[in-house]
C-alpha cells in the first residue's frame, strides 16, 4: 500500500539507528517530525563523533523552535557542505588516517611520473592538493622546487596536514556548536583533550624505546637527553624566568619603567558570552587561529609605529586563551620612563582600531598596568602566567580559582591544536647564543668577551649577558657574539640541502665550537643485538661500533666551515645558490626518499617533540605489537 513519507506519522515509523547520540534520538522520536525529516538529520549527522552530534542537534532542535524547521534544515546543510569529505575524518583512527595519507602521496607519486619537466609537475600536484581543501608546500629560499615535489610525494608530510585539519575542523565546529566554555569544557573540546592525552602516551613510550648514539659508540638514554633541554616544562619555566628576572633587573639598572599591558580580541572572534555560557550573537566563525593571527597583526602596527618614533621596548609576552578558546594576549614591556606615556597610548590605539565602537570595548579590549615595586616586583607578575601555561607549578586551587595542573595541560593542548606560539621575547640579544654558551664547561681563554659571556650564561645571569651582548638596543648585526654556522650540501629526508648548522658561537676571528657529536636515535631492542654482537666479537665496543652498518652514517660532513659574519664577503647562501642547487637537481632523475638522517646536535634535542611523533606510528607498532592503543573512539 502506498505510503506518504512526508506525512508526520506519531505512531508508525522507523525506528532510530542503532548506537546515535540521545540528543538526536530525541530528533528522531518528535511526534511532528516527517521520516524525511529524520532520515536528513542522520545523513548529516552519521560522520560526526556522539558528542558533536549530540551538541549539533540540540542546537538544531533550538533553531527549530525559535526559527522554524526550514531554517534549522538550512543551517544544518550549510554546516555539512563546508565540511564534505572532511566530515569522516573527525571519526576515524590514527591507522586509518595514515592510510588516506599514504593514498594521497602514492596519487602525487602518479601525478609526478606523469610529466619530464618539474616546474608541470610541481603545478599538477599543488592544483590536486588544493582540489582535496590543503595549502600545497611553497617554494621560498629555504625550500627548492625538488624539496616541495619531494614533500608533497611523502605520506608522512600528507598525515600531519590531515591531522592538523582534522583536529581543527573538529575544534571549530565544537567552538560553533557550544561545547568549549566555562559551563562545558574550558579552552578545549574533551575530544581533543582526550587524543593529545594518546598523543603524549605514545610519545612517552616512545621516548622510553630509543635511546641516542654518537658515531664513537657512546650512548645516552632519550628520555634523558629531552628532559635535560627545554622540552622539559621545569627547564622551560625556569629559562622564562630567568630570561624576565633578568630583563627587570637590566631595566633597574637603567632606570626603565614597566608596564603589564593585555590585548583581547573584538567580539567578533568570541562563541560564548562569558557569564551567561550563552552564544554570542556578534561571532562570525572565527577560530583561535584566527584571533592570533589578529592580535598579530595589531601588534606588528604597534611594534612598526614604535620604530618609527625611535623607541625600543623590551620584556616578554603570553599568549593563552580565554574559556572558550579565543587567545589574549598578556605584555609585560619595559621602556623610558619618558616613553611610557606614549607606548601605552600606541598600543591602546591600535588595540581599539578594529570596531571601537562596540560595547565594552574600552573595558575589555585593553589594559594598561603599571607596575609599581614597592608593591611587587615585575617579574613576580608575570610569574602566574608563566606557570599557568607550563605546568601549573607554584599556583594553589585556592588562589588560582582552578586545578593549576590540569589548566595547564588543557593551555598545551589547546597551544598544539591550534598552532599557537606561547611565549615571545621582545627585544633584547637572541637566547640561542645563550644555550650554546651553556653548553660550554671550560673556560674559553682565547676570547675574554666569550669567556665573559659564558660565565653569565653559566650563572644564569640573563642581565649581565644583555650587557656584554651590547644592550636591549643593539641590533642583531652589530651583536658581538653570534651563532657558528656551517653548509651542508648533503641531502636530507626530502632531498634538499640540509643548508646551515649550528656548531658553536664566534666573536671577532675567535669560534668556539659547542657541537662535535653527530647522534642518531636507536631503539633498544635493536641496540641490544648489536651489543651481544660486539660481545661475541673479539673488538672492544667503539671499535665494533665503527665496523659496524653505522660506519655508513659518517654524520653529517663539514663543507668548507664558512663563517657566517655580519658585514662579510661570505653570506648566508640565498636565492642564487638555491636556484643553482635546484638547477643541478633538475637534471638529475627522481630518486626515493632517503632514510632517516643524523643530526650535528649533540643534545638530541629537537625543536619540538612533534618532530619525533611524527615516525611514532610506524616505528612504535613494530617494536611493541602487545601495546597498541585503542582509540577508536577519538579522533
Amino acid at each position: 500500500m502506498y505510503c506518504d513519507w512526508s506525512r508526520p506519522r506519531a505512531e508508525i515509523y522507523a525506528p532510530p539507528p542503532f548506537d546515535i547520540p540521545e540528543a538526536v534520538e530525541r530528533l528522531w522520536r518528535d511526534p511532528n517530525a516527517t521520516d524525511g525529516d529524520r532520515f536528513f538529520i542522520h545523513n548529516q549527522l552519521r560522520h560526526y563523533p556522539k558528542e558533536l552530534a549530540s551538541a549539533i542537534a540540540t542546537k538544531y532542535k533550538v533553531t527549530k523552535t525559535q526559527q522554524g524547521k526550514q531554517q534549522a534544515n538550512l543551517d544544518l546543510l550549510r554546516q555539512s557542505k563546508k565540511l564534505q569529505s572532511f566530515a569522516k575524518l573527525l571519526s576515524i583512527t590514527d591507522e586509518e588516517i595514515r592510510n588516506i595519507a599514504q593514498a594521497k602521496a602514492r596519487a602525487c607519486k602518479r601525478i609526478r611520473q606523469g610529466y619530464t619537466d618539474t616546474t608541470k609537475a610541481y603545478k599538477a600536484i599543488c592544483q590536486y592538493i588544493q582540489g582535496e581543501g590543503y595549502l600545497p608546500e611553497a617554494i621560498n629560499p629555504a625550500r627548492n622546487l625538488i624539496g616541495a615535489l619531494n614533500r608533497m610525494c611523502h605520506h608522512k608530510w600528507w598525515k600531519r596536514r590531515i591531522e592538523t585539519h582534522a583536529i581543527r575542523t573538529y575544534e571549530s565546529l565544537a567552538i560553533n556548536n557550544g561545547l568549549v566554555h566555562r559551563q562545558a569544557s574550558c579552552y578545549i573540546s574533551p575530544e581533543i583533550r582526550q587524543r593529545m592525552r594518546i598523543k603524549e602516551k605514545y610519545k612517552a613510550e616512545f621516548i622510553e624505546s630509543f635511546q641516542a648514539i654518537n658515531e664513537e659508540g657512546d650512548i645516552v638514554d632519550l628520555k634523558d637527553l629531552i628532559n635535560g633541554s627545554v622540552s622539559n616544562p621545569k627547564i622551560r619555566r625556569a629559562e622564562l624566568m630567568v630570561r624576565i628576572s633578568g630583563f627587570e633587573k637590566y631595566s633597574m639598572a637603567r632606570g626603565d619603567q614597566a608596564v603589564f599591558l593585555t590585548i583581547t580580541c573584538p567580539s567578533r572572534f568570541h562563541a560564548v558570552l562569558s557569564e551567561s555560557g550563552e552564544v554570542n550573537p556578534q561571532y562570525d566563525t572565527s577560530s583561535p587561529r584566527d584571533g592570533q593571527n589578529y592580535l598579530r597583526s595589531v601588534w606588528n602596527r604597534i611594534r612598526a609605529k614604535l620604530h618609527r618614533q625611535g623607541m625600543r621596548p623590551y620584556g616578554f609576552r603570553v599568549a593563552e586563551p580565554h574559556h572558550d578558546g579565543t587567545p589574549h594576549w598578556h605584555l609585560l614591556l619595559f621602556c623610558k620612563p619618558d616613553q611610557m606615556k606614549s607606548l601605552i597610548s600606541i598600543c591602546q590605539a591600535y588595540a581599539l582600531l578594529d570596531n571601537p565602537e562596540e560595547y565594552g570595548a574600552d573595558k575589555y579590549r585593553f589594559k594598561a598596568e603599571m607596575i609599581d615595586p614597592t608593591k611587587g616586583t615585575a617579574t613576580g607578575y608575570i610569574a602566574k602566567y608563566i606557570s599557568k601555561n607550563i605546568d601549573g607549578y607554584g599556583l594553589s586551587p585556592e588562589e588560582f580559582g582552578e586545578q593549576p595542573q590540569s589548566t595547564a595541560e588543557d593551555v598545551q593542548s589547546w597551544a598544539k591544536a591550534w598552532g599557537i606560539r606561547q611565549f615571545q621575547q621582545i627585544g633584547g640579544p637572541p637566547v640561542t647564543v645563550w644555550r650554546e654558551l651553556r653548553k660550554i664547561r671550560t673556560p674559553i681563554t682565547d676570547s675574554e668577551i666569550l669567556e665573559e659571556a659564558r660565565m653569565a650564561a653559566d650563572d644564569a645571569s640573563w642581565s649581565d649577558y644583555i650587557h656584554i651582548m651590547g644592550g636591549t638596543d643593539c641590533a642583531r648585526t652589530d651583536l658581538v657574539i653570534n651563532l657558528y654556522k656551517e653548509w651542508s650540501d648533503r641531502e636530507g629526508l626530502f632531498g634538499e640541502p640540509i643548508g646551515e648548522l649550528i656548531f658553536g658561537v664566534y666573536a671577532g676571528e675567535i669560534i668556539s665550537r659547542t657541537r662535535i657529536h653527530s647522534w642518531q636515535m636507536i631503539d633498544k631492542v635493536s641496540l641490544q643485538s648489536l651489543k651481544k654482537n660486539a660481545e661475541q666479537s673479539a673488538l672492544s665496543w667503539p671499535e665494533f661500533f665503527k665496523q659496524s652498518g653505522f660506519k655508513q652514517n659518517p654524520g653529517i660532513p663539514f663543507n668548507q666551515g664558512k663563517v657566517y659574519k655580519p658585514g662579510s664577503a661570505y653570506k648566508k647562501p640565498g636565492l642564487a645558490r638555491s636556484v643553482g642547487i635546484l638547477a643541478y637537481k633538475q637534471q638529475a632523475a627522481y630518486k626515493p626518499l632517503s632514510a632517516l638522517t643524523w643530526s650535528s646536535v649533540n643534545n638530541c634535542t629537537h625543536k619540538s617533540l612533534d618532530l619525533i611523533v611524527s615516525f611514532l606510528s610506524e616505528i612504535l607498532p613494530k617494536i611493541k605489537q602487545s601495546k597498541k592503543v585503542d582509540n577508536s573512539q577519538h579522533l
